[in-house]
């Protein structure tokens, strides 16, 4: 299996999420408060800067809210739709 792929009931799909250099994505924070419904909670929770790309599914992400940057893997990050 190759970087990139993840296996999906005994079958290896390709992850086609791309990243560019200063755009801006969400992360993947999943936390579970006690009485509220999963159903209508946001589990992606930071907002960030890619700062670097390692390959094509490890990035260096910058975040105001947190003391250093992350190093994460793809299937952990969502790029933020901007509407203005």
């Amino acid at each position: 299996m190759m970087l990139g792929q993840r296996p999906v009931n005994g079958i290896t799909v390709r992850l086609n999420k791309s990243f560019d250099v200063g755009q801006m994505v969400r992360v993947y924070y999943p936390q579970q408060y006690r009485g509220r419904t999963p159903k209508w909670q946001s589990y992606y929770s930071t907002v960030g800067t890619v700062v670097e790309k390692f390959n094509d599914d490890t990035y260096l992400v910058q975040s105001k809210s947190w003391k250093s940057h992350k190093i994460l893997h793809c299937d952990k990050l969502k790029s933020v739709q901007e509407f203005w």
